[in-house]
Order: structure tokens, then sequence, then C-alpha cells
């Protein structure tokens, strides 16, 4: 079964109204041009120039001509793709410490093919969710400092190091789980660490049809939960170092909506702690720190 036929089999069992809502974007066409449009924009005001061969720029274009002409034949793997792209980069753009301190990140991030799949050299796309999750942390009222390994947070005064990679290889992700306990070994601070499951869906650019885009954020959150539950190895949570407070778990999907031919995006992230099992503080205090991030 391909992640399309898998994604719209759980969206039958959902109701209208139930589920979580943790993120995405079923914004009007219009709404999302002005959108790039600012994005540009604040980029440009920051010194971050915009190449004629930016995939973003690539994206606003087709989105343009998706308004104009309705024809979705033309980029509509590239025009899905390019819905995760405004998604991130939008709540990349809203953070100030992001803006400040990491133009260099800012310039590598805009690069990369306009698909995943087509990626020889994947640091554009490791950059731009590394940011983005900083953003999200920024953005939910936590001091955020783009730091090694990736970035760090406070919340009640305490300073916690980030891990954050995207994972493109089922068979690799013990490796890239104990990759990122060694970075955050290398620090004071204790951590968490942070994973994309976006590519691990068995398509190559896996996208959800469906009539009702309220329901793709809980397709999202339901994909997760079971990617997590059929791959993630056992051996890691039995072996892994103390000073490892989490996994910061997020996977992402675009979705397509025959009906009126938009396009939109669901998103879900989830933490999950990793504490002893008479320690109800510390569990406690990572809970208080996924509350407030998925506000």
């Amino acid at each position: 079964m391909n992640a399309q036929a898998l994604a719209e089999i759980i969206i039958r069992h959902y109701k209208e109204g139930e589920g979580l809502s943790q993120g995405g974007t079923d914004l009007p066409a219009s709404n999302i041009i002005t959108e790039i449009e600012s994005i540009f924009k604040i980029l440009r005001d920051y010194n971050i120039p915009i190449h004629e061969s930016n995939r973003f720029l690539q994206f606003y274009r087709d989105y343009l001509l998706l308004i104009e002409t309705d024809n979705l034949a033309k980029h509509f793997p590239e025009l899905l793709e390019g819905m995760r792209d405004f998604f991130e980069i939008k709540s990349i753009v809203s953070s100030s410490e992001i803006l400040r301190n990491s133009d260099n990140e800012l310039k590598l991030m805009l690069g990369g093919n306009r698909l995943p799949s087509e990626d020889t050299n994947s640091t554009a796309r490791n950059l731009q969710y590394q940011l983005y999750l900083a953003s999200r942390f920024s953005n939910s009222a936590m001091n955020v400092k783009c730091v090694e390994p990736d970035f760090s947070f406070e919340y009640d005064g305490s300073t916690y190091s980030v891990a954050a990679k995207r994972i493109t290889s089922r068979k690799k992700i013990l490796k890239r789980l104990k990759e990122s306990e060694q970075q955050i070994l290398q620090y004071e601070h204790e951590g968490f660490i942070a994973l994309s499951l976006d590519r691990l869906l068995q398509a190559e650019d896996p996208y959800i049809v469906t009539n009702n885009p309220d329901l793709v954020t809980n397709a999202a959150y339901e994909l997760l939960i079971g990617l997590v539950k059929e791959l993630f190895p056992a051996e890691f949570f039995e072996s892994r170092n103390k000073r490892v407070k989490g996994l910061i778990l997020t996977f992402g999907i675009p979705s397509f909506t025959p009906i009126d031919l938009s396009l939109g995006y669901g998103f879900s992230i989830q933490l999950f702690p990793l504490t002893e099992e008479n320690d109800e503080a510390e569990f406690t205090r990572i809970g208080k720190i996924c509350d407030q991030l998925m506000r």
C-alpha cells in the first residue's frame, strides 16, 4: 500500500471535528501569494538574496500560474512540495532570533532541488528543518539561541540542547539517533533529539488526496504515530544516555483537494519524554515543554 492510499484510509476513519489540530495550512490561494511576497520582503530586508533558480521563487511563480489557469498538470509534485517550504519558511522568518543570527544558514537553506527525491545534497533541506524547528520554540515564547549542536532553548530557568535531523532512510534510524546523541554529549546542556519523519513513508513524494482539508493534520498525526510504532528501534531506548531527555518527532505532508483544486499541508509535532520511571517531576516538566510547544 502506498502512502496516499494509507492516508486516505486514515482520513475515512475520522468524523468531522474530531482529532488533533497541530499545524498546517489551507489558506485561500490569494492569501498564500500575499504571504509568500511578505516572506520575500523580509528575507531581502535581512540581505538574504532570492536567486532566479531558488526553489521557493519557482514555487511562487508556478502558484501564480495555477491561480491564473487552474491547470494542475504542470509541476504538480513541485507545487505540493512547495507547500511544505511555504509552511516552514513562513515560520522561520517570523523568528527575529533566527533572522538576526542565522544569515549564512538562511542563504544556504534556499538551495536544493524542488523535490527532495531529486536532491543529491541534503544540506539545504536539513538547514531548513533545523531553522524551522528552532522557530517553533522561539514562537512558543522560549528563548532560543542558534548554537551547536543545532540550537538551544530555555524553559523555566534550564537550558536544553537540540540536535535536529531529517531522516531519509528507514534503515538508518538507529544510526541517526546515535549520531544525535553523540552531538548532545559534546555540549554542556542536556538535550533533545529532533527528527523529521517526512521522508519515511514508502512513496517517493507522498501527498494526501481528500475533499476535507480540515482533517489533513489529523492524518499527519496518525502517520507520525504509525511510523514510530513500526520503525523505532527498542535498543536505542534501552541504551540511550540519560542526558538525552526526550525525542521531538515531526511529520508533515502536502495535500490536494480535488473539489476546488486547492493545495494544503498538514503537520504534527510530538515530544516523547525519555525519563526514569520514578522521575515524575522530570516527566511533568517535559510534558509542560510539549504543551507550550504545541500551542
